[in-house]
């Protein structure tokens, strides 16, 4: 495998992991002669309503009705029952390390109708160890500014001097009203997030939101918001961050009970071919 700078690549096999036993939540990844600390894992769910952050075994207005973790050697596996306002869901997760690769499966079931603005499958990686992020065509330092760049791509690359952590999508199953996105952020608490996320579509939504100031207002019906407001505001305030109090429109889409969400990534460590025994 060859970077953008033409430098050669090649597995460096990942040898394992610790977890956090109350969330289900990689903790450190190890390899030969590197150990790397991790954050902002696990998944999220989200309906402008409220949200659930597995990392955090809780989030706003979320009530977490059952909870189990089972961590092996090289495989962890985790479920959540939990009920947003207007969504109680199944969130079922897999981390298998596999020839030296970590393999990962997310998921989540409606348990009633529910509605549902987004789902993503999260990683977080520590900027004093990763230089560089890249994703698309776009290559970012860390500022610790909190800037995101989110496009339609499988696959986020941060790099050091000699070694590379890839996250890429090789699976999803979802209905046709979510976009599949992946985005790069420099969080100001120095990790470096990298999320595949599904997110509904600014025009084909059952249930829209005006959020102001923290808050939120339901608008169920498209006809309260004009559609040219619906535009411009559609999740402005996280396109633009940072700008002051949010206003913003969102929208969810609406689950029957027993659709799923799912997505599968791979996330592999690659070492320059040419940088001998030198360790990060």
């Amino acid at each position: 495998m060859r970077g953008d700078s033409g430098r050669a690549f090649s597995l460096d096999p990942i040898t394992g992991f610790e977890t956090d036993p109350k969330s289900g939540c990689l903790s450190s990844i190890s390899a030969a002669g590197v150990q790397m600390d991790v954050g902002g894992w696990g998944c999220e769910v989200g309906n402008w309503y409220g949200f659930f952050s597995q990392e955090k075994v809780g989030g706003r207005n979320v009530q977490v009705l059952d909870r189990s973790v089972l961590a092996g050697v090289a495989t962890i596996t985790a479920r959540f029952e939990v009920a947003l306002p207007r969504a109680r869901v199944s969130l079922r997760s897999t981390e298998t390390l596999h020839d030296g690769i970590i393999e990962r499966e997310y998921s989540l079931e409606a348990l009633d109708a529910s509605y549902i603005g987004d789902f993503v499958l999260r990683s977080g990686f520590e900027s004093r160890t990763w230089f560089e992020g890249m994703i698309g065509k776009y290559r970012l330092q860390h500022r610790h500014r909190d800037r995101m760049v989110q496009i339609k791509t499988k696959a986020g690359t941060l790099s050091s001097p000699d070694l590379r952590v890839v996250s890429a999508l090789c699976d999803a199953r979802f209905p046709q009203r979510f976009d599949l996105l992946t985005y790069l952020r420099d969080e100001p608490s120095g990790l470096w997030i990298i999320h595949h996320r599904l997110l509904t579509r600014g025009g084909d939504c059952d249930d829209y939101v005006l959020q102001m100031r923290g808050g939120y207002m339901s608008v169920n019906g498209e006809w309260l918001i004009p559609r040219i407001a619906r535009r411009l505001l559609w999740r402005f305030s996280e396109r633009n961050r940072g700008l002051g109090p949010t206003f913003q429109v969102g929208g969810n889409v609406r689950l029957s009970r027993g659709e799923r969400l799912v997505l599968r990534s791979v996330l592999r460590l690659e070492r320059a071919c040419d940088s001998g025994a030198t360790r990060a």
